[in-house]
């Protein structure tokens, strides 16, 4: 087959496999990965920079060599060790952006790809462009557009995540924190880009998944009491009319809402106090506040536990 090595290997098990290098000749580049199966099979690599192929499709001037075979275990010890000794002598002629298999090698520190560094704004721009080419690239191509897990795939990494959240080994990642104002302007300008700068936004088939994941009894919307249902709505109401204690604390905080949205600041409280201290009546108060004779009625109940005539 063109641009591979002619021998023939039968590998013992099934979880044997083998350490590959490929080499570009047209960019004088290389990259080194491994891979559970045969060197006969249609797998070619797996970097997300290399340009993508598969075996009936091979450039010009790609060649693999397979380094060594093994176990997933040796393998992945050895493609680390390959990866480690190019970063020390010539990481810039290699695709290869990590030192392994995560599974297998701990990424922390020094084995950390960016370890010591941060991406300058033309690499990020560049992953971006890639990614973008990747997903707008059917799989048919080389590329990632109609890609999907399979479902079993899906559920064992589920419950896998479920099972780390509840023992504490996992944590959301943006738990107790906060973004800064520079990152939600920065999220908000590279959406904006999207669409041809029409802004980020989701397709009707995607709305009506995420309207009903959010339907129901199951979400923190209903469990809060400000579902929009109706049938919620009206049956958390009749408990509350209920519990003269919940329907007090209710009132109060709907009273301070919708006082908040109407502009009573804690300034404004003070200049209707200092102006009843006056002996002014409400109508004289109403005036030279510009409101109401209702609204200085209620406020002075309803904030002062006042009467005034």
């Amino acid at each position: 087959m063109n641009g591979t090595t002619g021998s023939i290997l039968i590998m013992k098990s099934t979880d044997e496999g083998f350490v590959y290098i490929w080499y570009d000749a047209k960019n004088k580049m290389y990259y080194i990965g491994k891979h559970q199966g045969s060197p006969n099979d249609s797998y070619t690599h797996s970097s997300t920079v290399m340009e993508k192929f598969n075996k009936n499709n091979i450039p010009e001037g790609f060649r693999r060599r397979i380094i060594f075979t093994g176990t997933n275990q040796e393998i992945a010890f050895v493609e680390h060790t390959f990866l480690k000794n190019r970063k020390k002598r010539c990481w810039s002629r290699y695709y290869n952006t990590g030192l392994g298999d995560p599974r297998y090698i701990d990424q922390s520190g020094p084995n950390n790809h960016m370890y010591g560094r941060k991406l300058t704004e033309e690499e990020k721009e560049e992953k971006r462009q890639i990614s973008l080419r990747l997903w707008r690239t059917p799989i048919e191509e080389g590329g990632l557009k109609g890609y999907k897990q399979k479902p079993e795939t899906i559920e064992k990494m589920r419950q896998t995540k479920k099972r780390k959240f509840a023992s504490g080994e996992l944590v959301p990642f943006m738990k107790g924190k906060k973004q800064s104002k520079e990152t939600i302007a920065k999220v908000i300008a590279s959406r904006a880009k999207l669409n041809d700068g029409a802004g980020f936004k989701h397709n009707q088939e995607t709305k009506k998944k995420m309207s009903k994941a959010r339907s129901g009894s199951g979400n923190a919307n209903w469990k809060g009491g400000i579902n929009s249902d109706p049938v919620h709505k009206a049956t958390v109401r009749r408990e509350r009319m209920k519990d003269p204690i919940k329907r007090k604390e209710y009132n109060k905080k709907h009273c301070d809402y919708m006082n908040k949205r109407n502009g009573w600041t804690e300034e404004r409280y003070k200049q209707l106090f200092d102006l009843y201290k006056l002996n002014l009546s409400n109508d004289q108060i109403a005036e030279h506040m510009g409101i109401t004779r209702q609204s200085v009625v209620s406020q002075l109940k309803n904030h002062f536990n006042l009467i005034n005539g």
